[in-house]
């Protein structure tokens, strides 16, 4: 049989498939399709059934999505052209939109084969696929361009553009977004010179992911010779963002007291409710430390400039002039000792 088949159907039209070209044959949308039982209606085969063929619809002619990476992830930007029948170049390249952070590259690929990669930055790399299509009834390119960076940091971020230069010029914009996740433990800053009534600042600080903050801290105070935490409202919270980094911190101004000695203050990290199930993968930690608070007459009836030892701690040492002076053992491994008068 030739490649024109024919068929017939009970109403004698017939139905004519073209399959001479296997890549343009295509059944007609609609059929009629007997039924083994049933009664036969006007112009209609028994309980005829329609039945329509599935159509994909055509695939953007360039698709270039969003792009989220973690700071430190090897990561890849693609942009992919389909069906392109006639171009002239592709280019890839940052839009400048955040100079400060933006270092754009700027690729090109020419209809030739010959690519063109401008930066200055090796961590940034480009790879090249080609799709022909050749054939009587079908001739287009199918293109994907692949910007690889060996190490994603905060200066990539931004938008990037892909377009398509030709008798029809195609752009698309997408944005890459660079996130932290939070750090898993919190710096808490208690001085070491703390002297009764003198006024201190207590600092609490932690990274808290970006680009949202992923939380904020919590204080927390439990009194000399118990474990009952009490919430310590007192705190000033403030939130800084600096180099893809945001930060949760606090600071409570205070006093102290002899009634504060050997008070522990805590700091724990908590998340916002709507990170809650992403803060199970990242477990955080609370830290804790202890105020020493020395006597205002703690040098009454001392001798001058003697390097005495801390009441509480021989990782410090107290000189008395006319105030109290504290001074810290230059390693944690080392402690004050009063007869020789130095950390050993």
């Amino acid at each position: 049989m030739s490649p024109k088949e024919t068929g017939g159907d009970d109403t004698g039209n017939d139905v004519k498939l073209d399959v001479s070209d296997p890549e343009t044959f295509s059944v007609p949308s609609s059929t009629l399709l007997p039924s083994a039982v049933g009664e036969k209606g006007p112009g209609l085969l028994p309980n005829a059934t329609t039945v329509t063929e599935a159509t994909e619809p055509p695939p953007k002619p360039v698709v270039f999505p969003d792009y989220t990476y973690e700071i430190g992830q090897v990561a890849k930007m693609r942009c992919k052209v389909n069906r392109m029948q006639m171009w002239d170049s592709i280019t890839m390249n940052g839009t400048k939109d955040i100079p400060e952070l933006d270092k754009p590259f700027h690729f090109m690929l020419l209809s030739n084969n010959e690519t063109r990669l401008n930066t200055n930055d090796s961590r940034i790399t480009s790879e090249v696929t080609i799709k022909q299509t050749r054939s009587p009834s079908a001739k287009y390119d199918d293109i994907e361009v692949l910007i690889h960076f060996s190490e994603i940091e905060c200066q990539d971020m931004g938008s990037y553009e892909c377009w398509v230069d030709g008798p029809t010029i195609y752009k698309v914009t997408n944005t890459l977004t660079v996130k932290r996740y939070p750090k898993s433990k919190p710096i808490l800053e208690i001085p070491f010179a703390i002297i009764e009534n003198r006024p201190i600042s207590i600092k609490g600080r932690w990274s808290s992911g970006f680009p949202e903050s992923y939380g904020e801290l919590s204080w927390y105070i439990i009194p000399p010779g118990s474990d009952r935490e009490n919430p310590w409202t007192e705190a000033k919270s403030t939130d800084n963002s600096k180099d893809c980094d945001n930060e949760a911190a606090s600071i409570i101004n205070l006093e102290p007291t002899l009634e504060l000695n050997r008070t522990k203050i805590k700091i724990q990290p908590h998340f916002f409710p709507q990170y809650l199930e992403e803060a199970q993968k990242y477990k955080v930690e609370s830290v804790i430390q202890e105020i020493l608070v020395v006597p205002a007459n703690y040098c009454d009836g001392k001798e001058k400039n003697m390097k005495l030892v801390h009441p509480y701690t021989c990782r410090l040492f107290i000189t008395c002039t006319d105030k109290i002076n504290i001074y810290e053992c230059p390693t944690e491994t080392t402690c004050f000792d009063e007869k020789i008068g130095s950390c050993e």
